[in-house]
């Protein structure tokens, strides 16, 4: 299963990627300049992202894979 999530403002989130690193310099669902990416970001699902979604530091959809 995969996770699209999306952003919220003023909140900021490590990307961690599929083998389970963090990829530093590098924010969830943010471009390069750290502006919020209209369409979220598709990444698997990890429970780094879950906790961050019931923190309210993301919001979390589960997406069909």
């Amino acid at each position: 299963m995969q996770l699209r999530i999306h952003a919220v403002e003023g909140r900021l989130v490590a990307f961690v990627g599929a083998d389970g690193r963090v990829r530093p310099g590098r924010y969830a669902a943010r471009d390069a300049q750290g502006a919020p990416l209209a369409e979220g970001e598709i990444v698997p699902d990890l429970d780094h992202y879950r906790r961050s979604g019931r923190r309210g530091d993301l919001v979390v959809e589960e997406v069909a894979s």
